[in-house]
């Protein structure tokens, strides 16, 4: 019975002289809102993966395709021969704008330069694009590459209108354009975002 009292009186003074009550209940208090804090920072962690934005992909569209491909018969205001009205298309300016980037039309522009200002007639005319619009900005690289080399994709024309930040979506379509030994892929990549007209 001796030893009990002991062991009661060692409990007696633990409990109320070295850590008095209330003291005990401001450390259980504590323990409780730290368990609380690191519970709400997991969570907080766990909602911000979950809840993320995600990468736009790009989706493969045929609208897209065959604007490509309509680009590509689509008549040019750039004629190498003086007063013969012989128009190239886009799939010749292409072609030139790959082969002989020098290469000037009779009015003195660069065949790239052509190229480049009836892409944006085209693209103008076909899509609206714009920070007021849905379609917010688009893409268009060219890309020559032989099937099985080593040089595959070697960018060789590429340019872009408006920003690809906070796109919603993205699609895009492309063409191929026969350059021996190889081939050109015309790529279009247009960005939507959540509000326009």
């Amino acid at each position: 019975m001796k030893n009990n009292k002991k062991a009661n009186s060692s409990q007696y003074l633990w409990n109320n002289k070295i850590m008095p009550k209330s003291k005990r209940s401001q450390s259980e208090t504590v323990g409780f809102v730290l368990i609380i804090i690191i519970v709400m920072v997991i969570m907080l962690i766990l909602l911000y993966f979950l809840f993320r934005p995600k990468p736009a992909t790009t989706t493969d569209s045929a609208d897209m395709t065959f604007l490509l491909d309509s680009f590509n018969e689509y008549t040019t205001n750039c004629t190498f021969i003086p007063d013969l009205p012989q128009y190239e298309n886009g799939k010749d300016l292409i072609q030139e704008c790959y082969s002989n980037e020098g290469e000037l039309c009779t009015d003195g522009r660069s065949v790239c330069q052509v190229l480049n200002d009836t892409i944006k007639e085209v693209i103008g005319r076909t899509l609206d694009v714009g920070e007021d619009y849905k379609n917010k900005a688009y893409r268009i690289n060219i890309k020559y590459f032989v099937k099985g080399s080593k040089d595959q994709n070697i960018t060789k024309f590429s340019m872009q209108e408006g920003t690809f930040a906070n796109c919603t979506e993205r699609y895009g379509g492309y063409s191929i354009v026969s350059e021996s030994p190889g081939a050109l892929e015309v790529r279009l990549e247009v960005c939507k975002g959540k509000n326009g007209k």
